[in-house]
């Protein structure tokens, strides 16, 4: 759940993005705005 997933944040981790399935970002936790970058 997502209270669980908070709780496993490290520090210095701002924002977590939530998945359906690993593939499509559905949200952040903190904000519905995040960049992907790609290396």
């Amino acid at each position: 759940t997502r209270k669980y997933l908070e709780k496993l944040r490290a520090p210095l981790v701002t924002e977590l993005l939530l998945s359906n399935d690993g593939d499509h970002i559905l949200e952040g936790t903190v904000t519905n705005f995040f960049v992907v970058c790609r290396r």
